[in-house]
């Protein structure tokens, strides 16, 4: 079949219903972005539960004078033996990765930061925070290792994991993924289920053409072909224009506002942008050519 047979007969469907091409564009570029806008946030649920989840560490609290009488703390305050011994101990252990001694000066230092501005800021004191270690594990699932290790040692207050802090957070990053996977499916659903109707609709008005090609002994693709590419092309151009507003989208919110504002993860950049548009694209104009093709097979008989 002529190259330019088809692309006339497209050009010609895709203007005989101009109405109806203009709302397939529209309503399957609006698709589409919802469908990069999911895919996104769910990466960017990935990229911030990684993030999070690489800078767990564990929080050993050492004894003062203020500690409650604890197991560890019946001797009182940590002694500087004690620091040393629990700070080799800590290296000592496989699962470690680093360890970092924080004084009461540095931990002053910390909260004048964290609660500038508060009220409660004029009744803390560098006598009042405690020491501590703060450890970082290669797997921060270790974590029942250096607290059987350590927990019971003298000197040794407490032993935190902030794993157990951050699970509220990780569960709404997990319905987030969740969330925007299912937007992203009915979206896609959406724009199948128009793209379908579409082309049922324009083989239907054109059923008596169709009916002259098959007296006339043309092949099924020389038939289905031009309904196909009339959805294709549909397909294409409210794809790229989604592109061009979800780019838009990430250069002012991803890349600009968020990352300035909200200083809480790592951002996704235009690699992890351009692969969704990517994989959208090619995505919803297969399913075009596949879902056009299927419907055709009835309203194309004679």
């Amino acid at each position: 079949m002529r190259a330019h047979v088809v692309t006339n007969e497209v050009t010609s469907g895709l203007r005989r219903n101009l109405l109806m091409t203009v709302a397939l564009v529209i309503t399957v570029m609006v698709s589409l972005l919802l469908v990069m806008l999911g895919l996104a946030v769910r990466q960017q649920a990935q990229l911030t539960k990684a993030f999070w989840f690489n800078n767990i560490e564990v929080s050993v609290t050492l004894c003062n004078a203020d500690s409650p009488q604890s197991a560890g703390c019946a001797g009182g305050a940590v002694t500087q033996p004690q620091r040393d011994e629990i700070q080799a101990q800590l290296r000592a252990l496989p699962e470690v990765q680093a360890v970092h001694y924080v004084s009461q000066q540095e931990a002053y230092e910390r909260a004048q930061i964290f609660f500038k501005g508060s009220a409660i800021l004029s009744s803390i004191t560098p006598g009042v925070l405690p020491e501590s270690y703060e450890v970082k594990l290669h797997d921060p699932r270790k974590f029942g290792v250096v607290q059987d290790a350590i927990a019971q040692h003298p000197g040794v207050d407490t032993v935190e994991d902030e794993t157990d802090k951050l699970k509220p957070f990780f569960n709404v990053l997990r319905w987030m993924q969740i969330g925007s996977l299912a937007v992203a499916i009915v979206m896609l659903g959406v724009a199948t289920l128009l793209i379908v109707n579409s082309i049922q609709l324009s083989a239907f008005n054109r059923r008596r053409e169709t009916g002259i090609k098959r007296l006339v002994g043309a092949s099924n693709l020389s038939i289905q072909l031009p309904f196909v590419l009339e959805a294709v092309v549909a397909t294409l151009i409210g794809g790229l224009l989604a592109a061009g507003w979800f780019a838009l989208i990430e250069k002012i919110f991803f890349r600009d506002k968020l990352p300035r504002n909200v200083r809480i993860s790592e951002w996704i950049g235009w690699s992890t942008a351009l692969g969704v548009m990517g994989f959208t694209l090619v995505l919803g104009v297969a399913l075009a050519a596949v879902a056009s093709f299927l419907s055709l097979q009835r309203y194309l008989r004679v």
